[in-house]
């Protein structure tokens, strides 16, 4: 009779944390979110911001 429990090889528990290829299209999509955001902070604030920041206070 075969145990059923921890420790077996019944597939679908493995926690070991996958190594990303250099192309992998994930890699592609991160360089891209990140020129995206990168772009953003680099950009000024519009003067209609600014103004109903200071309403505000």
């Amino acid at each position: 009779m075969e145990k059923k429990g921890r420790g077996g090889s019944g597939g679908g528990g493995d926690k070991s944390p996958r190594k990303k290829k250099p192309g992998a299209p994930e890699s592609h999509v991160a360089n891209a979110l990140k020129t995206a955001y990168e772009d953003a902070v680099r950009e000024d604030v519009p003067d209609e911001f600014i103004d109903l920041l200071g309403k505000l206070s």
